[in-house]
């Protein structure tokens, strides 16, 4: 757990999963009847950095003893978005009787990382969703009698004024 991100409420979902042997996934799972709901949301912190490291993933689907990689929807990369912040990602139910859902994280890097997720939800009808917002940021920086500013929206430079 983590009080550090939240999406919803004070905590969220704090996961470090060892890659440096190999790929692999880490998650946590209950089991629920999933009869009555058609989506599930959940929200995942999410990078702008262009390495793949860690992707979400997620089953819903029946009760099993041996729950695998391969298993889990492992669609969505948690790298390349236009902004870092919380961001859901919502997947269809495609059970309807009791079952499990599993949330978590697949490592594609031989690396050791960090992942966050928050506010897993079951829903009847399309979930609300939240996404990063990118913010406009100026900054202006002098240097021999001359300033320099230089505007970014989302970490890109999208100009550069000298005076």
């Amino acid at each position: 757990m983590s009080s550090r991100y939240a999406s919803d409420g004070e905590t969220s979902l704090r996961a470090f999963i060892d890659g440096r042997q190999d790929d692999g996934t880490v998650w946590v799972q209950q089991p629920v009847d999933l009869s009555q709901y058609d989506y599930l949301a959940v929200d995942y912190q999410v990078s702008r950095s262009f390495n793949e490291i860690l992707q979400a993933a997620v089953y819903t689907g029946p009760d099993t003893d041996s729950l695998e990689e391969r298993d889990f929807d492992r669609s969505n990369s948690l790298s390349g978005h236009d902004a870092a912040g919380w961001k859901t990602f919502v997947y269809d139910v495609p059970h309807d009787s009791e079952g499990i859902v599993a949330v978590g994280f697949n490592i594609v890097w031989e690396t050791g990382a960090v992942g966050f997720l928050d506010n897993v939800r079951l829903t009847d009808s399309e979930p609300t969703t939240v996404r990063p917002t990118t913010t406009e940021t100026t900054e202006t920086t002098e240097t021999s009698g001359t300033s320099e500013t230089t505007e970014t929206t989302a970490g890109n430079v999208t100009g550069i004024t000298r005076q």
